[in-house]
């Protein structure tokens, strides 16, 4: 494989070609004046400078699908990270060695792949039709992954993936993403509330925004920048503002394959097979001109005493009303193809609805009392015990997904004289459940 880089100065030597899949991105601790192109078969090192090759070699054995993968510098050394499983390489020299000791696959795809200090961190991410809000890190002394302990007074994020996210000030900052259907996980809807954790009190927060903008987050160097289709958004998480520039060359830059960014300058390769090499540009002039300039998070209406008179009124007003009339519980209605809370109606298949109906009837049971209901004579009796099992993880979700609680829906417990059944106590003080069918 040969690379082609273009230089602003003439080099000695005529510069080699670059061709393939590759990632470009800043040198580690030790290497500052550098910047790194790794391809599948060869690691480069090239000088910032000149942008010429300090030094290249080629890799002992390939390395498969180069763009799934994040790098990272830990303790001086580089590490990469694979998207959608627990996959772990640590590149020293030009050896690549898988390191991690995980039997993690395809859980994780498209989670929020980050560095705390010198930890590596994954939050969410979806796999097998489900996704998850779990925040886990690798421990680079057992080489295995490890659930992050969380305080136990946070409201958590929902199940999701595909994030625009950021790191700062030991915070990791979720704008958006994208959650499954409980009912149809084949469907991915958008999440728009944006939520923060603070590694310094183990908390997750939901935030007041109004931004909504898209596009590919970097997370390395001196700013957080979300690179968009025609704009660059430049973050100040200290100042709480963000700044959206148009800017020209963004549609020129292969951000797949990464940039690299340090105090002055950006480093990055041209989509265009004209220029088939490494470029810099001062970020002044990639930024181009300032559209507008917004507070990251919106809490102004609430610094007004205005305001404050106003909710004090309502609140004052709605209190006379609360007490003159009796409270009434709040139930979750199934009717005959449907589930409706507060007004707002949710569709089920028939199959959920009939093992509702029976659930509310009997909120404690065994699962094979079920069998009838997902009987099928082309199945196995053991699988069909294992759709009954993914039938209640699915009313699970959905409960939650309704009521917006963490709580469990259902107590599982062992059934002694056959290990295929499990005995269950539905929860019908924290879900309410009133069939109405």
């Amino acid at each position: 494989m040969r690379l082609y880089f273009l230089l602003v100065f003439l080099l000695p030597f005529p510069p080699p070609f670059l061709d393939g899949e590759f990632k470009l991105f800043s040198g580690i601790s030790e290497e500052k004046d550098h910047v790194i192109i790794l391809t599948s078969d060869s690691i480069f090192r090239i000088n910032k400078s000149k942008l010429d090759i300090t030094t290249g070699k080629a890799m002992d054995s390939p390395i498969i699908n180069i763009k799934r993968f994040t790098p990272f510098s830990l303790k001086n050394t580089l590490y990469l990270v694979g998207n959608g499983d627990g996959e772990v390489h640590k590149i020293k020299g030009a050896i690549d060695e898988r390191v991690d000791r995980s039997n993690m696959k395809d859980v994780h795809i498209n989670a929020a792949i980050f560095k705390h200090k010198d930890t590596i961190f994954k939050f969410g991410g979806h796999g097998y039709w489900d996704a998850n809000n779990k925040l886990i890190f690798w421990d680079l002394t057992t080489k295995e992954w490890e659930l992050y302990p969380i305080n136990p007074e946070s409201e958590l994020p929902p199940r999701s993936f595909s994030h625009t996210y950021f790191y700062s000030n030991s915070k990791l900052i979720l704008f958006n993403g994208l959650t499954l259907n409980p009912i149809s996980p084949l469907i991915s809807e958008k999440i728009r509330t944006p939520y923060t954790f603070d590694f310094k009190t183990k908390m997750w927060q939901p935030n007041n925004t109004s931004f909504d903008l898209e596009g590919t987050p970097i997370l390395s160097g001196p700013a957080s920048m979300l690179l968009g289709n025609d704009h660059v958004t430049v973050f100040d998480w200290e100042k709480n503002v963000f700044k959206v520039y148009q800017s020209n060359l963004i549609g020129d830059v292969d951000i797949k394959s990464g940039i690299a960014l340090d105090e002055e300058y950006i480093y990055f390769v041209s989509k265009s097979k004209k220029y088939m090499g490494v470029q810099k540009i001062l970020t002044t002039d990639f930024l181009g001109i300032l559209l507008r300039k917004s507070p990251i998070y919106d809490d102004s209406p609430f610094k007004s005493n205005v305001f404050f008179l106003f909710i004090f009124f309502i609140v004052l007003g709605i209190s006379f009303f609360v007490i003159l009339r009796i409270r009434k519980k709040r139930f979750i209605i199934l009717k005959s193809d449907h589930l409706s809370y507060k007004r707002r109606i949710y569709r089920v298949p028939d199959n959920t609805q009939k093992i509702l109906s029976y659930i509310a009837q009997n909120p404690s049971f065994k699962t094979s009392d079920l069998y009838d209901f997902l009987y099928n004579p082309n199945l196995h009796p053991n699988h069909i015990y294992k759709i009954i099992n993914y039938e209640l993880l699915k009313i699970a979700d959905l409960l939650k997904f309704i009521t917006q609680s963490d709580k469990s829906v259902f107590i599982k417990s062992k059934y002694e004289e056959d290990r295929r059944i499990s005995i269950i106590t539905f929860q019908i003080k924290s879900f309410p459940l009133k069939n109405k069918s």
